[in-house]
């Protein structure tokens, strides 16, 4: 049983690019030669591709590595043949088979619990945190996600007036906004907005 991993994660917005794989074999090896206190046997040291879903980019190169796949179910992959064990988690069937909202927010499905929204804004919410997940592959798609399950007036009120202005007003930061959104915008917010603004939104969604 490996006791410590590599992990590769390839985003929705960044898939598999011919070669991936056999730079996460090259960290591997690396990390293999660096550390002799540490890691003792090549057994003890495990690489982990997680892909939105197999590709044929990442097929070809399995192949000229002279890999075999093994299929482990529910999306989860071993690949035969190398000096280290390699797994392949493929996000979207994982996160289908384990009911993960987490893992759908990292691929290409929605979050459909609360928990997963509430915990993904804890995480952006913490200075430290989101700084470090800011360099995370994929980190914009998740908050794309992230953004489009809330309301807009929530999402405005996570910011200070200053941090609102940013270049735009903050009314005109919701005239930006597609119609789907707008319509979502509650009587009581749209009583705080200008005339002209409440006119341009009622022309648009018929409000």
């Amino acid at each position: 049983m490996p006791s410590e991993a590599i992990v590769e994660f390839k985003s929705i917005g960044r898939l598999y690019r011919r070669r991936d794989l056999d730079r996460l074999c090259g960290y591997l090896h690396l990390y293999f030669a660096d550390t002799p206190e540490r890691i003792e046997h090549r057994s003890d040291l495990c690489g982990v591709l997680l892909v939105p879903s197999r590709t044929r980019s990442l097929d070809a190169d399995v192949a000229a590595l002279g890999l075999e796949w093994d299929d482990l179910g529910d999306g989860y992959w071993r690949l035969r043949g190398a000096a280290f064990a390699l797994v392949v988690a493929e996000i979207d069937p994982v996160a289908k088979a384990e009911d993960d909202d987490l893992l759908r927010l990292l691929g290409r499905g929605e979050a459909r619990t609360r928990e997963a929204r509430r915990w993904l804004a804890q995480q952006l919410g913490a200075e430290e945190m989101a700084m470090e997940m800011q360099d995370l592959e994929g980190f914009d798609e998740v908050v794309r996600k992230l953004l489009a399950t809330l309301p807009p007036e929530q999402v405005l009120a996570a910011y200070a007036p200053g941090q609102r202005m940013a270049g735009l007003p903050p009314e005109q930061v919701l005239l930006a906004l597609p119609d789907d959104a707008l319509r979502a915008l509650s009587d009581a917010y749209l009583e705080t907005l200008s005339a002209e603004t409440r006119a341009a939104i009622r022309a648009r969604v018929g409000r």
